[in-house]
C-alpha cells in the first residue's frame, strides 16, 4: 500500500520558532488547521517530530455527518 506524500511550501513573515510551533504544539496547530466547516481540537493533533515521524490529525465538524 502506497501512503501519499505531501510538500507544503510558504513564505511566512514569522521567526522561524513561531511556525515550527505552529506545526509540532497542539494548541498552536488547532488554531489555523481546518476549514469552516472543519475544527482541530487541539487533543486531537499528536506531532511526532523525530525524523521519520508524522502527524496525526483528527478533524471533526458538527455539520457533516460520518460516512458508514
Amino acid at each position: 500500500m502506497k501512503t501519499a506524500e505531501h510538500e507544503i511550501v510558504r513564505d511566512f513573515a514569522a521567526r522561524r520558532e513561531q511556525v515550527y510551533a505552529a506545526w509540532t504544539r497542539p494548541e498552536r496547530f488547532a488554531r489555523w488547521f481546518g476549514t469552516r466547516v472543519f475544527t482541530t481540537p487541539a487533543d486531537r493533533v499528536v506531532p511526532d517530530v523525530r525524523l521519520a515521524g508524522h502527524l496525526a490529525v483528527q478533524a471533526t465538524s458538527s455539520k457533516v455527518s460520518a460516512r458508514p
